[in-house]
């Protein structure tokens, strides 16, 4: 946890509420989608009735993740990470590392896949339309807007009725339009659920320069700036809060290093 931030964590039946300026999630093994990896502002956790202390950081089948102030980072798989904005609102449909699913029921959200082993699928519901993603890239789902937004990588979206419609980089579709087709977006309109998910991705890949490079997620251009193409954006590494305090990124719950990536 950052220095001078407070957090207190408060367990009810049948809600576990998270607060705190800015949290990690704890350094452990978990076998499962859904980790809630690390949050800032104000987030809770709508599911069965916890046992006290519990304080719930795996998501399970059917449990709802709402982000009432702040943003949350939620662990899809090993490699992907999906980063949402205030107001939003998650809910698992399945666990398994192999096959995520999960619906996003309000607001936005990025998905950011650094490292997707083959056969494994992540699938991500808004509405009444299905998203599956086989491919490292970057994708943005916004549930008010209906929209798909491809910043790199691929995705196939199966509209209500039953069409599917592949889209690209660099390409959004509407996907409350069963005859929409993708459309180019500008890549610098960009707000803070964007601003937020670049410089996290960047904390991880500092710490892990050698496998972000080879991915090709942030590449160094000078004097502590790095530029990622999927996001359209340039970095200072000194901007960075973790770095700024010279603690770095939170580790990973998965593997025991920092990166989760």
């Amino acid at each position: 946890m950052r220095r001078g931030v407070k957090a207190r964590v408060l367990v009810a039946a049948g809600v576990c509420l998270l607060l705190g300026g800015a949290v990690f999630g704890q350094n452990v093994l978990s076998s499962q989608a859904g980790f809630v990896y690390y949050w800032e502002g104000e987030a809770a956790v709508a599911g069965p009735t916890r046992t006290p202390g519990d304080v719930n950081t795996q998501l399970r089948v059917d449990e709802q993740l709402q982000v009432r102030k702040g943003w949350a980072e939620v662990l899809v798989t090993p490699g992907a990470m999906l980063r949402m904005s205030e107001g939003s609102a998650l809910r698992m449909k399945n666990t398994s590392l192999e096959a995520a699913e999960f619906a996003l029921e309000a607001g936005a959200a990025m998905l950011e896949v650094g490292r997707m082993p083959t056969g494994n699928t992540v699938r991500m519901w808004a509405g009444d339309s299905e998203v599956q993603v086989r491919q490292n890239g970057l994708y943005r789902i916004d549930v008010v807007a209906g929209e798909l937004r491809v910043y790199g990588g691929g995705a196939v979206v199966k509209l209500v009725g039953g069409r599917e419609v592949a889209v690209k980089r660099g390409l959004a579709l509407r996907m409350t339009d069963t005859e929409a087709l993708p459309v180019p977006f500008d890549t610098l309109q960009q707000d803070g659920l964007h601003a937020w998910s670049g410089r996290r991705s960047l904390s991880y890949a500092l710490e892990n320069l050698a496998a972000y490079h080879k991915q090709k997620r942030w590449r160094y251009v000078a004097q502590q700036m790095f530029y990622s193409p999927d996001y359209d954006m340039k970095l200072y590494s000194n901007r960075i809060p973790e770095y700024r305090l010279g603690e770095g990124p939170a580790r990973s719950p998965l593997s025991g290093r920092r990166s989760p990536f």
